[in-house]
């Protein structure tokens, strides 16, 4: 029984982690799985150098190496991510519109 009840207590903390945007290798790495409006979206640069995640008109973080942001994911659609600093890494989240509560 306490074996079965660590398990989900684990599988609930996982499902609780918001989904992370990671900056790696002068690249972004999007998250696995759905995003979806209203939750929240942590970059993390683990990267050498000072990255920015950019969505024109939408949100900006600027991050030292080693540092994270966050964002609230505030509606649905499909954004173009980009650095300021390296003009060439891009990557895009689609994020999916939130369930509708009954």
């Amino acid at each position: 029984m306490t074996g079965f009840f660590a398990v989900m207590m684990l599988a609930a903390v996982a499902q609780a982690s918001p989904p992370v945007l990671t900056i790696h290798d002068m690249a972004f790495v999007p998250p696995p799985g759905p995003l979806v409006a209203g939750e929240t979206l942590l970059v993390r640069n683990d990267d050498l150098f000072q990255h920015s995640a950019t969505v024109k008109g939408v949100f900006d973080l600027d991050l030292k190496p080693g540092k994270s942001g966050s964002v609230v994911l505030g509606r649905a659609g499909t954004f173009e991510v980009t650095c300021r600093y390296h003009p060439t890494m891009k990557t895009r989240l689609v994020v999916q519109p939130a369930p509708r509560k009954h």
